[in-house]
């Protein structure tokens, strides 16, 4: 789809918009919110290192290109990990409907993301680790 057309730019651009909401949801989550036990607590504590990992990834997000990509697909797959790691805790423990609706769509929406995202990533780097080679020049 041409209006969909994921490239590192917007690998950036989604990293820092899921890092600073994210950041925002899981200080509410751990330090304003009354709700919520130690488990609740220790999964946003969880959710806010992954989030202001992303923030950090965002803003690096040129130079670890260049000298540690792999450290990117690594935050990526960790953030996808937790995503269904709190799915699969709320949809089991959760008593409402509605937190269990919520919750698979959030997972479903962070693998389909997930996937988009690290196959453009993956093309990108292929690309760069293995550029084609220069025509020849003729002098004709």
């Amino acid at each position: 789809m041409a209006f969909l057309q994921e490239t590192p730019r917007s690998l950036r651009a989604y990293l820092l918009l899921v890092g600073a909401l994210g950041t925002v949801g899981q200080i509410y989550q751990v330090v304003l919110s009354s709700e919520g036990g130690p488990f609740t607590r220790l999964l946003g504590l969880i959710g806010l290192v992954i989030s202001v990992a992303y923030i950090w990834v965002g803003i690096s997000f040129r130079s670890l290109l260049s000298a540690a990509p792999r450290r990117i697909q690594q935050l990526l797959i960790a953030g996808a990990a937790y995503s269904i790691l709190l799915g699969v805790v709320v949809g089991v423990l959760s008593p409402k409907a509605e937190e269990r609706g919520n919750a698979l769509a959030q997972v479903s929406w962070d693998c389909w993301s997930l996937s988009t995202y690290s196959g453009t990533y993956a093309a990108w780097l292929a690309k760069r680790r293995d550029p084609t080679p220069p025509r020849p020049r003729r002098d004709d």
